[in-house]
Formats: structure tokens, C-alpha cells, sequence
């Protein structure tokens, strides 16, 4: 099995503001950044819809993310880089 953005380098906060901008494009009235232990975990944002304002979150499971590339081969990474948390952190981002 692979997962999405598996070999991605792009730092989780340069990630964050994108998909802030892009949710901000579409009309989302309001964007945060939860936190778990000092560590984004999540966005949560306000959208218009036929129904009214709703709110949305999406959460970002770094710990499942971690235990998955753990299951995985590496392409074109080292294992211990692979597996890593803040690797895990910067592919649980992308996916979302």
C-alpha cells in the first residue's frame, strides 16, 4: 500500500498556510490551527453553506500517519528518515 506525498519534504507550516489560503479562496469566514502539546493537529475553519454557517475540522493523525510509514518500504529515503516523526508530521499534512 502507499500513501499520498509519501517522499514529501515540504515543511507541515508551509502546508499549514497553504491550505489556509486555499480554504480563504473558497470562502471559509474563519481558519484555525488546533494544537495538541505545542504541535499542530488539525485546522479547523467556518464556511457559508445553503444551510447556514458550519463549522469543519480536519484533523491530522500524525501518530496513525507514523504507524503506517512504519508498515512501508522507502523509495529514495533513508529507513531511519522514513519513519521518522517529523517526516510522518510533514506527510500527514500534505494528505490533508
Amino acid at each position: 500500500m502507499s500513501v499520498l506525498n509519501y517522499t514529501t519534504k515540504i515543511a507541515a507550516s508551509k502546508t499549514i498556510a497553504e491550505v489556509q489560503t486555499l480554504l480563504a479562496k473558497h470562502g471559509a469566514s474563519r481558519i484555525a490551527v488546533d494544537y495538541t502539546d505545542g504541535q499542530p493537529s488539525g485546522l479547523t475553519f467556518a464556511l457559508v453553506t445553503p444551510h447556514g454557517p458550519r463549522l469543519f475540522t480536519l484533523p491530522v493523525d500524525v501518530d496513525a500517519m507514523q504507524r503506517l510509514l512504519g508498515t512501508m518500504k522507502p523509495s529514495g529515503l533513508s529507513l531511519a528518515t522514513f519513519r521518522s516523526r517529523e517526516h510522518a508530521e510533514r506527510v500527514a499534512w500534505r494528505v490533508i
